[in-house]
């Protein structure tokens, strides 16, 4: 319901917009650059690849410009002059620059422009929503003199559209995109004797599932919280495995050394001592299988039983 809406706004401004004087036959505005936005990809709530900028940061486009206007007549390229840019968003308000003397472009010449304006804050420009924007030039007939409107040139975005975050908006989405590559690799490579450190990735796992679902209903503030924990909770799992295999390396290296340095008169004690000390080393991985156990069943009961509402 949310896109169906959003759609039909847009398409009611984009035939608003249509009433001006386009000139269809020509495609002057050949690229369209976002300079730094707050954040590009995949954003997991709106289901959109975006270009997003948070509220009351500047946003900045760089336009390339490419002089191909034949007028009518005989086909002679010439000269264009801009005396306007403007940028529409799908909000339903145009940021515009007017420069202080029309800019001459030459025929098959091509100019750099960039635009700059402050990003509205989430109440203007909610930010559930993703926005198409749509760029414009205006063509006058000269750079000095009174100046006649010629025709406008435009550019309409096809690609990623363009999307307003609020701060919890934003670390959530860093957030997830963080703790999702950080479990995949986790899964893949954290051995199976490394027991506090897979306790706590259990508990992290259950965190960042929670906070997923609050996620996928919009509560950004709620999200964050559950998202930070399961960050907290899998640094610590990697500092505990870090703890058991430094244990487990160092036992290993004084074991080898006896091995290397044994005799059988002067060497069977500090064997022996190695072996202590690599028993210990695995005594100290593989104490707590039950603990582990344990912590299964506390998040397999955690993750069944029913949630109060949000």
């Amino acid at each position: 319901m949310k896109k169906v809406t959003l759609a039909t706004l847009s398409l009611l401004a984009f035939l608003l917009m249509s009433t001006l004087p386009i000139r269809p036959s020509q495609a002057s505005i050949e690229a369209v650059v976002w300079n730094n936005p707050t954040y590009k990809g995949y954003d997991d709530y709106l289901d959109e690849w975006v270009v997003a900028y948070e509220e009351g940061a500047t946003w900045e486009v760089s336009v390339m410009v490419h002089n191909n206007y034949n007028p009518p007549g005989p086909a002679v390229r010439t000269q264009i002059n801009i005396s306007t840019l403007i940028v529409w968003f799908g909000w339903g308000k145009n940021y515009t620059h007017r420069f202080a003397t029309p800019e001459a472009i030459g025929p098959d010449e091509t100019r750099f422009f960039t635009f700059s304006n402050i990003t509205p804050s989430t109440d203007e420009a909610p930010e559930f929503w993703t926005y198409q924007y749509r760029l414009i030039l205006e063509v006058v007939n000269a750079t000095t003199g009174p100046l006649d409107f010629v025709f406008y040139w435009n550019y309409w975005n096809w690609d990623n559209r363009f999307a307003v975050y609020s701060l919890d908006h934003l670390e959530v989405q860093q957030l997830r995109d963080k703790l999702e590559s950080f479990y995949s690799m986790m899964m893949t490579w954290l051995p199976a004797n490394a027991t506090r450190a897979r306790i706590l990735l259990l508990q992290g796992y259950w965190e960042y599932w929670q906070g997923y679902q609050v996620h996928e209903r919009g509560d950004m503030s709620l999200a964050k919280t559950h998202f930070e924990a399961a960050d907290s909770l899998w640094n610590q799992a990697l500092s505990a495995y870090e703890q058991v295999g430094t244990a487990l390396e160092d036992a290993e290296v004084l074991y080898r050394e006896a091995l290397a340095n044994s005799t059988r008169d002067s060497g069977q004690a500090s064997l022996i001592s190695a072996n202590a000390a690599l028993i210990n080393s695995y005594a100290v991985m593989f104490f707590g299988i039950g603990w582990v156990l344990i912590g299964i069943g506390i998040i397999v009961y955690g993750m069944r039983r029913p949630q109060s509402p949000q």
